[in-house]
């Protein structure tokens, strides 16, 4: 659909080149008698791209407190610094398995929703569906199930599994498995802050070596805490920095050493 990619992207670029004009103008929107009572879901896909972007929805939700907003989010520390310690009672969340951040996640504490592949699945592992309403993510009981869309080559690929067990076998093929991503989570509660620009980091990677070169040349387990050489140096990076940045702050480490860089950004650096 040509026409709604082209609307989406230049949404995107409105909140990327003139948030505060993107603000105000959603602002003058909501204020149409039609939104008053009314639940707004915030994004049909995709996430917060940005801390600034995540505040800028904070501040029109509080300022529209008879409109309830919601979302689904897999921008799980980010929710966590700014969002959980002071929520917005018109403003609810769900966190979405399926991202680089699943091992961040508690059922137990965290209202979580999965892709399923059918009802009878949902069903089956004592999830509570939303098919009946997609307001029931936020409203309704927990863990959430979500019907898969019936695509045929998504529906082939996701061969019966979770989203999130279908993410997570992909990304154990790339090496980034679940034992990675309880690494992953260790380091980042060790290493919080960028050592470029001291924000909050959230996305661990290697550098100044990819863990694919890593692996080619040999290194059995690149991964924080091992025998690798990541434990000698290791710096957390916020904001998405190319790789030519990154390696010309005084962070980089001797020639030969590796470690672990970190992003706030979704998009993983290299």
């Amino acid at each position: 659909m040509p026409a709604v990619l082209a609307r989406h992207e230049a949404n995107l670029r409105h909140t990327l080149d003139d948030l505060d004009g993107w603000k105000a103008a959603m602002l003058a929107e909501l204020d149409h008698p039609k939104f008053t009572g009314a639940w707004i879901r915030i994004h049909d896909s995709g996430d917060f791209h940005s801390t600034a972007y995540l505040l800028a929805w904070l501040d029109i939700a509080r300022s529209r407190t008879d409109t309830g907003f919601y979302c689904y989010t897999k921008e799980i520390a980010l929710f966590r610094q700014h969002v959980e310690p002071d929520p917005s009672p018109n403003f609810r969340w769900v966190y979405s398995y399926g991202g680089t951040q699943d091992a961040d996640l508690d059922p137990e504490r965290d209202r979580v929703a999965d892709v399923f592949a059918d009802e009878q699945a949902t069903q089956d592992a004592g999830w509570h569906s939303q098919a009946e309403s997609d307001l029931l993510a936020v409203l309704g009981p927990a863990p959430v199930g979500i019907p898969a869309n019936r695509i045929p080559r998504f529906t082939r690929l996701q061969n019966g599994r979770r989203w999130s067990d279908w993410q997570a076998d992909t990304a154990a093929e790339r090496g980034y498995g679940r034992d990675w991503q309880k690494n992953r989570a260790a380091y980042l509660r060790e290493h919080r802050l960028c050592a470029q620009c001291r924000q909050p980091a959230t996305v661990a990677d290697h550098h100044p070596e990819t863990r694919r070169s890593l692996v080619a040349r040999g290194v059995a387990d690149p991964t924080p805490g091992t025998d690798s050489g990541h434990s000698a140096n290791r710096a957390t990076t916020d904001t998405p920095h190319s790789r030519a940045q990154v390696a010309g702050t005084s962070a980089t480490p001797p020639s030969g050493e590796r470690y672990l860089v970190a992003s706030t950004s979704k998009y993983n650096l290299f």
